[in-house]
């Protein structure tokens, strides 16, 4: 990303309007360097100053622009590191915050250069669909329903790093000079060459990985976490940062690469959002019934209503269709 891109991110972060995707990409753009947190930590505490400026001042004037230089970087400052840094850098700086504080992202979006080029490319799987793609060095990545990837411009320069939300099976191109990274929040993986699927679908406090082939570090900033070898599986615990291992059930964690859905004792509060994101429905329930635990094969490629006539079966309740919702009520 160029250095207004990453100014604007940075920005839209510390204003609050940053999106999902956005905050994503700027986590990936943190872990990539020492330097990369300096220049956040930096713009960080000169917004900090600007938040406590008095804006009546006339900037037009030399001796208002020194109140401000002193404000920011002054001979107070005992650490000395704000004086050092460039001015012109700062001004601009000041000037976009000036922009997002007084006036508003919107108008800052409409005065900005229309020439810049796209932060990430955004590769989607809409609900109710997979998406097999092939990323710019021959790796592939199936996406499955409500998934997406964001692909920065600098994938292939130095490493081969994106991010990911939802949950995708790769197959990545060994290169021993380019790492291959996942960025998925709070964790990711790091890898050379291997095959391996990753579960991160957004509100979900536990992030699944499973890997088929080769062997995958599985880790955060602030711990290696665990190497996960082919045919091992292993979980990450997002209240407790926590890596742990867990079984490999590749019937189970891989069936949606063959059309099917396998739950095995899984809380039906899991399994209507499964169904939810892979027919583009919504599953209205009555309280309580979500914590009851569910054993069933779900054929995704027939319709969804064959499910819920098994479970009014066995848990002895009935359902409707309402447009895109499956309504469930107690049996009378």
């Amino acid at each position: 990303m160029s250095e207004e891109q990453v100014n604007i991110l940075i920005l839209k972060h510390l204003e609050g309007t940053a999106s999902e995707e956005e905050e994503m990409l700027l986590e990936a753009w943190l872990k990539e360097g020492a330097a990369n947190r300096q220049h956040f930590g930096q713009l960080r505490q000169v917004a900090g100053q600007l938040s406590e400026m008095d804006w009546a001042l006339e900037l037009g004037r030399e001796a208002d622009w020194r109140k401000v230089k002193e404000k920011i970087g002054g001979s107070g400052n005992s650490t000395g590191r704000l004086a050092r840094l460039p001015w012109q850098p700062l001004l601009r700086y000041a000037a976009g915050l000036l922009l997002l504080l007084g006036f508003g992202w919107l108008l800052y979006t409409m005065l900005a250069p229309q020439s810049s080029p796209p932060l990430a490319e955004r590769v989607v799987a809409p609900r109710g669909q997979t998406l097999q793609y092939t990323l710019p060095d021959g790796s592939s990545v199936r996406l499955n329903a409500d998934s997406y990837l964001l692909i920065p411009p600098s994938y292939g320069k130095g490493e081969r790093r994106l991010s990911m939300a939802g949950e995708a099976y790769f197959e990545v191109v060994k290169n021993a000079s380019q790492p291959f990274i996942v960025d998925i929040g709070q964790a990711y993986v790091r890898v050379l060459g291997t095959a391996f699927n990753l579960k991160a679908y957004s509100g979900s406090p536990v992030i699944g990985l499973a890997v088929s082939e080769g062997a995958v570090r599985f880790r955060n900033f602030a711990s290696e976490g665990l190497e996960v070898q082919a045919g091992q599986a292993a979980e990450y615990d997002t209240p407790t940062a926590e890596f742990r291992r867990a079984p490999y059930e590749p019937e189970t964690a891989m069936a949606w690469l063959e059309g099917r859905l396998v739950f095995r004792d899984t809380p039906l509060s899991e399994i209507f959002l499964a169904l939810e994101r892979q027919y583009n429905i919504r599953v209205v329930s009555p309280p309580g019934i979500g914590n009851s635990l569910y054993s069933d094969t779900v054929n995704l490629r027939g319709p969804v209503d064959s499910f819920f006539e098994r479970l009014s079966i066995t848990l002895g309740i009935s359902f409707r269709k309402d447009g895109q919702q499956i309504i469930l009520s107690s049996a009378d």
